[in-house]
């Protein structure tokens, strides 16, 4: 499972109708809400793998990375694709292009090393 959640729950945001998750609290515990949802799905297992991407790290949602780290993504076959270094539109929101491929091969290495471990 790829994940990669952005700026459309922010109070800005304004293609996404109420109730927005404006906080990391309600943010984090409507990803937990998602977790569960899915453990429940007939496809899910105990060794799916989960692999995050991180949004832009100075970017003004870069706090949504931070709940990761904090035990949100501590399972055995859970990882997180830094977002380190990559670069944006002009938004600091938005992945430039060559960032995006970059995200994608750091998930692609992600899911590399889950499987080793399994």
């Amino acid at each position: 499972m790829l994940w990669h959640q952005g700026e459309t729950d922010d109070a800005g945001a304004t293609m996404v109708k109420d109730p927005r998750l404006t906080t990391l609290a309600d943010y984090e515990a409507a990803f937990r809400r998602l977790r569960a949802a899915l453990a429940r799905q007939p496809w899910w297992d105990d060794e799916t793998r989960f692999i995050a991407g991180e949004l832009i790290r100075d970017g003004w949602l870069s706090a949504r990375n931070d709940f990761y780290f904090a035990g949100a993504l501590n399972g055995r076959y859970d990882a997180v694709a830094s977002s380190e270094g990559l670069g944006h539109v002009g938004d600091a929101a938005h992945f430039d292009g060559q960032a995006l491929q970059t995200m994608g091969e750091r998930m692609f290495d992600a899911w590399v090393t889950l499987e080793k471990s399994r």
